[in-house]
C-alpha cells in the first residue's frame, strides 16, 4: 500500500546562509560521586558556596558566566567551590587582578589543561607534548616579522580566492564564511602551501578542532576517567589531527628543496615531527577560536556603526594611496600584499581602536590560573600551592565603573583625553596582560587586518536578517560559551531557523478537528517537548483533562537547483498531523486497528533506528511488518535457539569470570554488555561475537545512532547538522562492519548454523542480511540489556522476591541436571530443556512482567496508512500519525494498585490485576503488533539472572559500599524509557561456585 501524501508547500529562497546546529546531548554522569567528593570547608576571608561539589561546580562548566556574576553580584568579592579534589577561587577587583596577572607562581598551562579541557592535548593520545615555555619560544620564531612579511602574498592570495567563491553579490553568514577566512590563513601561517591549498585537508581540520571544542562537556572535565561519549571524541578528534598533521610534517621533511613556510623553519630548527605537529595544533586552536571569531564581531559592529565603518573604510584606501601605485591595474589583493608590514601596523589607528573595542566587549570569559609556586596573600585569605584561581575578565570589561556605558560599542574611549582604559591596574586585558601577554597578538591582528582590507575595500555590504532587511536586534554573544565568541541563541535563531520563520508565516496554525482538543500555536514550536521531553509533554496535557489531543509536526526535505547566475533552495514541507491518545477504547483502537503502521510511525517520529536507505542501500531495508519479522522469526525458531544455548552460556560466563571472585560492578554497564554480547551472537555469527574490539565498535556506532535523534535531525533532515553527520557516518560504519563478516561467512568452506549463514542460505543479499542483523541488534541493545539490569535492582531492593527467584532457579538446576556432577555452573543450565527455561520459572516470569511494567512507559507511535478511522466526533485520516502513552494503562492506579510500587504478585491469581481492562498489559506489545522477538529476550535475561543468582550472592550498594538511601529511576523522558536516573547503584557481589 502506497504511503500517503502529506500536507506539502514548496518554497524558494536564495541558498546564501548556513549554520550549524550543536546538538548537545545530556549525559546521565554517577551521581555517587557527589558522595565520595567531601563538601569544601570555608577559609577565612572566602565565601564558601558549600553544599555538594559536584552540583555546586556543575554549571561552572556548563554557564561559567552566570554561575560567576550571580555570585559577584550578590555581594562576594571572592568566593570558593571544589571541583573534585581541587579548591577553586573565584577572585574580582583591582588588588585580586594584580595578583591574578602579575604572581610568579600561577600557571597558564596547567589551569587550563583541567579547567578548560577544549585545547587538543597531545598526551591524551600518548604523545608526548610540548611545554608552555619552548611553545612560546617557537611562536614568536614563526610570527617574526621577515617570516610574516614571506607568507604575507600568500595569505592575501588564500583570501582572494575564498571570497570570489562567493560570487558578484549575495548573502554570507560571518559566522561561517568570514570565520573560514581567518581559519585558513591561520592555517597558511601556521603550517605549509600543501595543506593550505588542499581544500578537504582543511575542511578535515575544521571539524576537527570543532569536535574538541564540543567534547569539553562537564563529564568529560569532571571525570576524566570515565568513557563517555565527548572523552573518545576528544581522543578521537585529538588523534586525527595529528596524523593529518604529520602527514604534512613527513612531506616537507621529504621534500628536496626546503621552503620558508612554518613547518619548514621548525624542521631546520631541530624539531621533532611530533614537536612540530604540538605547536601547530596550539597555533591553529588559538586562530580557531579567538581570532575568527573576533573578525566577524567586528564586521557585525561595523555594519551597525557607519560612522566607524566610514572611517576604517577611509583610513585603509589611504593606506593603499599611499603605499602602492594607483595607476596599476593589479588586482586589489595584489597591492594590498605590497604594503610594507610596518604601515599595517602603524597607519590604522581607527581600525585598532575597533579590534581593541570589539575585544573588549567579546572577550568577557574566565581566565584560569593554577598556584605551582608558593602561598599567596589575598585580603585574610591564603591562596595555597595547587590552588586553582578564575578571574572573570567582564569584572574589568563590562565594569561600569571603569568603561561608559561598558555593552556599547565606542572605540573613541581609548582615544586621548578619554582614555577608560588608564582608569585602574590592568583595566584592559583583550590581548593577556602581565606574566602572560598574548604572543601571537601580532600575527592576529594582521590576520583581521588582512580579511577586514580585503572585504571592506573590495566588497560593499549592510547587515540583514533572513528577510533581507535590516535586523530589529543583533546576535548577541553567547557569554555562557566557553571560549566566550559564539553568538549564542539571537544568532541562532536569526541565521539557523531564519527559513522556519518563513515557513511558519504560511503554515502558523494547526486546525482544530471535532471534539479532539487541538494544542495550536506555531507548530514547530507546539511539538518541540514531543521530541525533549517526551513524557511530561504527553503527560502535561492528559493531566488536565484531555483524553486526546492534536498537534502538528513540520519536517523540511530540500534539494538544490541551479541556475545561471545564482543557487536556489527549493523546500518541501511536510505537515504532518499527529493525534494523542488515552483511555480504553482508544487503546483498542491503536492495538487493533488494521491500517495502523508501526514502521512509519517510528521511522518518522523516532529517528534513533539506523537506516541503510540514509547511507543510499537500498536493497537493505526490510520492511518491518513483514519481511523483517519473517526473518526473525526463522532466526528464533526453537531448534536454532537449541542450537546455540550452550555458545550463549559459555560466552556469558566467560564475560561474568572477567569481574573476578568479588567486586562491585555497574549493572547498566556490566551486565548490559552482557546482553549485547548475546544478542550479536544470536544475529550474526561467532566470529563477530568473539572479536572484543569489533563488539565495541558495533555498540559505538549505535549509541551514535541513538544520540543522533536530535529534534533537529528528525525535524530538518535536509539539514546538515552535526547530528545529521555522526547518524549517517555511524550507519555507515555499522554496515560496513556488518558486511564484512557476512562476506566472511559467505566465503566460509562449510557453511554454519549462524543466523548470518541462515539467512544466506534463505537466499538474502549482504544488504538485506545486514538490515535484519541491524534490526535484532538494535531491539537488544535498546530493550533487553536494560531491562535485564533493572530486573537485578528490584530484585536487589526486594530480598523476598531475590530469594524466591534464586530458589526457583536452583530447583530448574537441581530438577534437570545431575546435582553431583563436577562440570561448571553454566554447562549444567546449557543441558537444562528450553521447554523448561520457557515453563518451569512462573516467579522469574512475574518479576520480568512487573519490571517492563514499570519501565515500559514510553509513547508508542503508529501511522494511519488504511481508511480514516472515526474517533470522538473527528476522524484519524489517512496519512495521520497516533501516538499512545504506555504509562496511561501500566501506571494507571484504576488498574494497577499502587502501580509505582514493585509488586510481580499483582498478575498472580486471585488478583490478575492486568484483566482489569483490554490491553492493561502491553509490554511486549499487544493485538497486532506483539513482540516478535519476547521468546528470546525473555530466555536472554534468564540466562543471565540463573548464572549470577545461583554461581554468586549480590547485595545493592552505593559508592560507598552502604545500601543505598535512594534507588535509580527510570529517565521517562528518554526516547526508549529504559536509561537510569539518579544516584548509581552498584551489585556488590561475591562468586559462590565455579
Amino acid at each position: 500500500m502506497p504511503t500517503p501524501n502529506p500536507t506539502v508547500l514548496t518554497l524558494e529562497w536564495p541558498l546564501t546562509q548556513s549554520a550549524i546546529f550543536f546538538t548537545t546531548l545530556a549525559i546521565s554522569v554517577p551521581m555517587t560521586l557527589a558522595i565520595l567528593l567531601r563538601p569544601s570547608k570555608s577559609k577565612a576571608g572566602v565565601h564558601d558556596l558549600g553544599g555538594i561539589p559536584i552540583f555546586t561546580a556543575w554549571t561552572f562548566f556548563t554557564k561559567r558566566y552566570d554561575f560567576l556574576w550571580k555570585h559577584f553580584n550578590s555581594g562576594k568579592k571572592y568566593f570558593q567551590f571544589r571541583v573534585l579534589q581541587h579548591r577553586v577561587i573565584a577572585l574580582s577587583g583591582e588588588e585580586a587582578r594584580k595578583i591574578f596577572f602579575v604572581e610568579q607562581g600561577l600557571s597558564l598551562n596547567e589551569g587550563y589543561r583541567i579547567l578548560m579541557g577544549a585545547a587538543p592535548r597531545l598526551e591524551d593520545i600518548n604523545v608526548r607534548d610540548i611545554q608552555e615555555g619552548d611553545f612560546v619560544k617557537r611562536l614568536l620564531l614563526l610570527i617574526h616579522k621577515d617570516q610574516v612579511l614571506d607568507v604575507l602574498p600568500a595569505l592575501f592570495e588564500n583570501v582572494n580566492r575564498r571570497t570570489k567563491d562567493w560570487g558578484n553579490e549575495g548573502r554570507i553568514n560571518p559566522f561561517k564564511e568570514v570565520y573560514d577566512l581567518v581559519f585558513q590563513i591561520t592555517v597558511r601561517m601556521a603550517t605549509c602551501q600543501e595543506l593550505a591549498e588542499n581544500k578537504d585537508d582543511i575542511e578535515r581540520l575544521t571539524q576537527h578542532y570543532w569536535d574538541l571544542e564540543k567534547s569539553a562537556t562537564p563529564v568529560a572535565l569532571l571525570l576524566p576517567w570515565f568513557p563517555s561519549q565527548a572523552k573518545k571524541a576528544q581522543r578521537n578528534s585529538t588523534r586525527a589531527l595529528f596524523t593529518l598533521l604529520h602527514k604534512y610534517v613527513d612531506l616537507r621533511r621529504k621534500a628536496p628543496v626546503p621552503s620558508s613556510d612554518s613547518i619548514d623553519t621548525l624542521i631546520a630548527y631541530g624539531d621533532t615531527n611530533e614537536a612540530i605537529v604540538g605547536v601547530i595544533m596550539g597555533i591553529i586552536f588559538a586562530g580557531v577560536i579567538n581570532t575568527g571569531a573576533t573578525s566577524c564581531w567586528i564586521l557585525l559592529n561595523l555594519g551597525v556603526n557607519p560612522e566607524w565603518k566610514s572611517k576604517v573604510m577611509e583610513e585603509l584606501k589611504t593606506l593603499i594611496t599611499n603605499h602602492t601605485n594607483t595607476l596599476f591595474k593589479e588586482p586589489l589583493h595584489k597591492r594590498l600584499a605590497a604594503i610594507p608590514l610596518s604601515a599595517w601596523e602603524e597607519e590604522l589607528p581607527a581600525l585598532d581602536l575597533v579590534i581593541r573595542e570589539t575585544l573588549r566587549i567579546t572577550t568577557s570569559g574566565t581566565a584560569i590560573r593554577r598556584n605551582l609556586g608558593k602561598d599567596i596573600l589575598l585580603a585574610d585569605t591564603t591562596l595555597r600551592r595547587g590552588d586553582f584561581l578564575a578571574y572573570s575578565l567582564a569584572d574589568v570589561h563590562l565594569n561600569a565603573d571603569i568603561y561608559t556605558d561598558p555593552t556599547k560599542f565606542a572605540p573613541g574611549r581609548f582615544t586621548k583625553g578619554k582614555e577608560e582604559d588608564q582608569k585602574e591596574t590592568y583595566t584592559y586585558i583583550g590581548w593577556g596582560v602581565g606574566r602572560h601577554p598574548c604572543a601571537g597578538m601580532r600575527i592576529a591582528k594582521m590576520e583581521m587586518k588582512v580579511v577586514l582590507a580585503m572585504f571592506l575595500v573590495g566588497f560593499e555590504y549592510e547587515l540583514v536578517d533572513s528577510s533581507g532587511n535590516f535586523p530589529k536586534e543583533l546576535p548577541l554573544q553567547d557569554r555562557n560559551d566557553i571560549q566566550q565568541l559564539s553568538s549564542g541563541t539571537i544568532s541562532f535563531v536569526a541565521i539557523a531557523v531564519g527559513v522556519l520563520v518563513m515557513l511558519t508565516s504560511h503554515l502558523l496554525r494547526s486546525q482544530s478537528k471535532g471534539g479532539i482538543h487541538d494544542l495550536a500555536g506555531i507548530p514547530i514550536l507546539a511539538a518541540w517537548d514531543f521530541y525533549t521531553k517526551r513524557y511530561d509533554f504527553l503527560r502535561k496535557h492528559f493531566d488536565s483533562g484531555k483524553k486526546y489531543f492534536q498537534f502538528h509536526i513540520l519536517q523540511v526535505f530540500n534539494m538544490l537547483v541551479f541556475f545561471p547566475r545564482t543557487t536556489q533552495l527549493t523546500a518541501s514541507v511536510f505537515k504532518y498531523r499527529v493525534v494523542a491518545l488515552s483511555g480504553e477504547d482508544a487503546r483498542k483502537l491503536f492495538f487493533s486497528e488494521q491500517g495502523l503502521d508501526l514502521e512509519d510511525g517510528y521511522r518518522i517520529l523516532q529517528g534513533g533506528i539506523p537506516s541503510l536507505e540514509e547511507i543510499d542501500v537500498k536493497d537493505g531495508e526490510v520492511k518491518l511488518d513483514t519481511d523483517f519479522m519473517k526473518r526473525l522469526l526463522l532466526l528464533l525458531h526453537k531448534d536454532r535457539i537449541s542450537n546455540v544455548l550452550p555458545v550463549l552460556l559459555d560466552d556469558i560466563d566467560r564475560k561474568i569470570k572477567c569481574w573476578g571472585k568479588e567486586g562491585m560492578i555497574d549493572p547498566f554497564k556490566d551486565v548490559y554488555d552482557l546482553a549485547v554480547q548475546m544478542t550479536v551472537r544470536m544475529a550474526t555469527c561467532q566470529e563477530l561475537a568473539k572479536n572484543k574490539d569489533d563488539i565495541n565498535h558495533l555498540m559505538r556506532h549505535y549509541r551514535d545512532v541513538d544520540e543522533s535523534a536530535t529534534p533537529v535531525n528528525v525535524l530538518l533532515p535536509c539539514f546538515p547538522s552535526q547530528a545529521r553527520k555522526t547518524r549517517e557516518k555511524a550507519t555507515r560504519a555499522l554496515f560496513t562492519l556488518l558486511q564484512k563478516y557476512v562476506d566472511l561467512r559467505r566465503k566460509a568452506a562449510v557453511p554454519s548454523s549462524d543466523p548470518i549463514d541462515t539467512l544466506i542460505a534463505h537466499g538474502d543479499t549482504d544488504e538485506l542480511i545486514v538490515g535484519t542483523s541491524m534490526g535484532i541488534i538494535f531491539a537488544g541493545v535498546i530493550n533487553t540489556g536494560r531491562n535485564m539490569c533493572w530486573v537485578l535492582l528490584n530484585l536487589g531492593a526486594n530480598p523476598e522476591w531475590k530469594l524466591k527467584v534464586a530458589n526457583e532457579l536452583r530447583a530448574l538446576v537441581a530438577n534437570h541436571t545431575n546435582t553431583l556432577s563436577q562440570e561448571p555452573l553454566h554447562k549444567r543450565l546449557a543441558a537444562v530443556p528450553l521447554n523448561a527455561w520457557e515453563e518451569e520459572l512462573p516467579i522469574l516470569d512475574l518479576v520480568i512482567r512487573e519490571t517492563l511494567r514499570i519501565t515500559m512507559c514510553f509513547a508508542v507511535l503508529r501511522r494511519n496508512l488504511g481508511k480514516g478511522i472515526p474517533l470522538a466526533a473527528s476522524l484519524i485520516k489517512r496519512g495521520d500519525f497516533v501516538a499512545y502513552s504506555l504509562a496511561d494503562v501500566h501506571m494507571n492506579p484504576n488498574i494497577y494498585t499502587n502501580p509505582g510500587k514493585f509488586d510481580p504478585g499483582r498478575f498472580m491469581k486471585g488478583k490478575e490485576e492486568d484483566k482489569k481492562a483490554s490491553f492493561a498489559y502491553a509490554a511486549w506489545g499487544a493485538g497486532r503488533h506483539p513482540c516478535p522477538g519476547m521468546r528470546f529476550a525473555k530466555l536472554e535475561i534468564k540466562f543471565v539472572l540463573a548464572l549470577f543468582l545461583v554461581g554468586y550472592e549480590f547485595e545493592l550498594v552505593d559508592g560507598n559500599g552502604n545500601f543505598p538511601k535512594e534507588f535509580p529511576a527510570v529517565d521517562r523522558n528518554d526516547l526508549h524509557q529504559l536509561s537510569a536516573v539518579g544516584d548509581t547503584c552498584y551489585l556488590k557481589f561475591k562468586r559462590l561456585i565455579e
